[in-house]
């Protein structure tokens, strides 16, 4: 969550109206450019209201993040543009193969790296796992 004033949002031009999915990185990102890095509170200070009767904004991640990524990428570094890349690939449902996977691997992003290759090669686990999870 990002607390800010009104005036200091429109300052870096408010919620890119064109994004289908990430606004709030967008957002947050911009902010962090222009003011430099935000406080973390060790309490809360607020109440969120987490329920959503009517459709969620974001309702094409896999758009939106290509969309941040194009305006931000060249920023991140190195670990950061592979972890995101990385989820990007997993958020599109793409294979990795363990190549790909090796040329990619800092060691931050091990579980990622390790998630993604589960889900391209051991699809026939899953139906073992729920039977499994049935038994106990």
């Amino acid at each position: 969550m990002c607390l800010t004033t009104k005036a200091v949002l429109n300052s870096v031009g408010g919620f890119d109206s064109l994004l289908r999915s990430g606004q709030d990185w967008d957002m947050w990102t911009r902010l962090v450019d222009r003011f430099g890095d935000g406080i973390k509170l060790t309490q809360p200070s607020y109440v969120v209201h987490t329920s959503h009767h009517s459709p969620r904004i974001s309702e094409d991640r896999v758009r939106g993040l290509e969309m941040f990524y194009a305006n931000f990428g060249a920023a991140m570094n190195e670990a950061t543009r592979t972890a995101f890349e990385l989820g990007l690939r997993r958020t599109r449902g793409d294979r990795l193969s363990f190549v790909e996977g090796m040329d990619m691997l800092p060691w931050k992003n091990l579980s990622q790296i390790l998630k993604l290759w589960a889900r391209t090669y051991l699809p026939f686990l899953l139906p073992i796992r729920r039977k499994l999870a049935r038994v106990r």
